[in-house]
């Protein structure tokens, strides 16, 4: 009988998943007994309930126009009493309808404000006001001058200009808002913030992107940046039947078919592991014929034993990524002399940069120094063998890389360059860290951008994935006092350990 063999390490990312490939699978799935997608006016009302409830974070200091089709307005009306009925928290909202009819319940019609009866009142005591895009020029006289929109207003309007003179005497928060890792102080830069987060992504984009993160972030040592994600994901989940009956399951089964791996589903399988929803995949292998079948590989044939240090002991609790004797004497063997003034193979080059937008050049130029050191060097040092040396330049982001990817393309003379280049007798690549997974270098220069937070490089397999790429030489770049005091233990930990390399004293 024939034995089947999977390979993979669960320490390291899964095969690579398209965010939009999961995205859509999210905004397809089932939401009632009939098998139809949740509506497009939940799509849209859900992240706006996600954005503007968080009290907590001081969203409640103001109060919000809300201006949305009547579609998305009726969703927002059925969600917030929903969650209402289930004890939750909900802002005191009123809803402007069209309507020359008194006031009803929590709506108060347009004719009631511009005759100015008393219900006109609890549009000033509202913190949501509720209104179709037909009613903002009779509405916007009676907003009040604190009221954020989250639609543009005409520069020309009343709103815009009592919103303006408020701004100037009185637009300071009492409490700052921190909204991606930043600090927001004004009115007005909050109101500009929510329009800007709920313009950039879907319903189903914010789901898919936390399931993602909950995957990413389970082996980590601390679980609170993971439990904060799951919980995400249940605030984003609809409140009003029989969306709440059908979708989260739905989701869930998306989840454990889009973003684990079919190693990892067989993995999960054993009973001293979870899976949220269980499936043919997760119990198809029985304990003991996992037990029987799965093979840990001890020894790793790459790195330099001061590179495999580290992930060996972190991620690998000292059970794996042993150094296998051919690692012996291979310096001599291949003829690698660079930096020999380093103090090992694994350095930290401490560069106090800043980030700016989605950029950190200063982390970039130091990488361009090193090169510049690393021409000179290859010029006067063939790799034994005949092959080029080769060199990576890895960040996490694609926005770094982007950046870095221009470096190279000035620093090698190759304008349409895209993720190969040249210096002499050697090979540059360009990538980020998950596109460079399976893929290893001589020298790896690891651009880490972020001063501020750690994103989503605190996730164990991707980290391990950006710590082993290196043959003989790995140099992290990054603010390593930030670092050293960053919420991620698996960061903190690499900070404090790596030792820290004056590029001007390689030679």
């Amino acid at each position: 009988a024939r034995r089947w063999v999977v390979v993979g390490d669960v320490k390291q990312l899964p095969p690579f998943t398209d965010s939009k490939d999961l995205e859509a699978s999210i905004a397809d799935a089932p939401a009632d007994e009939n098998g139809r997608a949740l509506p497009d006016a939940w799509q849209e009302a859900l992240p706006i309930l996600f954005r503007l409830r968080r009290r907590e974070a001081g969203y409640g200091q103001v109060s919000w126009a809300i201006e949305r089709p009547d579609s998305v307005l009726d969703a927002l009306c059925a969600e917030l009493a929903a969650r209402k009925e289930r004890g939750e928290s909900v802002p005191e909202t009123v809803r402007v309808t069209p309507s020359d009819g008194p006031s009803v319940g929590s709506e108060v019609s347009i004719a009631d404000l511009e005759n100015g009866e008393p219900s006109a009142l609890r549009v000033l005591a509202a913190e949501w006001i509720l209104f179709p895009a037909e009613l903002r020029r009779r509405l916007e006289p009676y907003l009040p001058a604190d009221c954020l929109a989250l639609r543009e207003w005409e520069p020309d309007s009343q709103r815009t200009y009592r919103f303006a003179r408020w701004r100037r005497r009185h637009g300071r928060l009492d409490d700052s808002v921190r909204e991606r890792g930043k600090r927001i102080g004004t009115a007005e830069k909050l109101e500009a913030g929510q329009r800007a987060l709920l313009g950039e992504e879907t319903w189903a984009g914010k789901v898919a992107w936390r399931l993602a993160r909950v995957h990413e972030l389970a082996g980590a040592k601390s679980d609170k940046q993971r439990r904060r994600r799951r919980q995400d994901i249940d605030d984003l989940m609809p409140a009003a039947r029989p969306f709440s009956k059908w979708l989260p399951a739905a989701i869930e089964a998306v989840s454990d078919i889009g973003v684990r791996s079919a190693f990892e589903s067989l993995r999960v399988g054993r009973p001293d592991a979870h899976v949220r929803r269980p499936s043919a995949l997760t119990k198809a292998t029985p304990p003991e014929v996992w037990q029987e079948r799965a093979t840990l590989a001890e020894y790793q044939h790459r790195m330099h034993p001061d590179i495999s240090r580290f992930p060996r002991k972190q991620f690998y609790e000292g059970a794996a990524l042993k150094d296998a004797n051919t690692l012996d004497g291979r310096d001599a063997r291949i003829g690698w002399s660079f930096a020999p003034d380093a103090p090992g193979r694994r350095v930290w080059v401490d560069v106090r940069g800043r980030e700016d937008r989605w950029v950190n050049r200063d982390e970039i130029e130091a990488m361009r120094r090193w090169l510049g050191h690393w021409r000179k060097y290859a010029e006067a040092n063939k790799r034994c063998g005949g092959d080029d040396w080769t060199v990576a330049c890895l960040s996490f982001y694609r926005g770094q890389e982007r950046a870095t990817r221009d470096m190279l393309r000035e620093l090698t003379g190759k304008p349409r360059g895209e993720t190969r280049f040249a210096l002499p007798n050697t090979d540059v690549s360009c990538a980020t860290v998950d596109r460079f997974q399976g893929r290893e270098a001589d020298l790896v220069l690891l651009s880490l951008r972020n001063t501020k937070r750690t994103g989503f490089m605190d996730s164990p397999n991707r980290l391990n994935v950006g710590l082993t790429r290196a043959r003989f030489m790995l140099a992290i770049f990054g603010h390593r006092l930030y670092f050293k005091r960053c919420p991620s233990e698996e960061l903190r930990a690499l900070a404090n350990d790596a030792l820290q390399f004056d590029l001007g004293n390689a030679r």
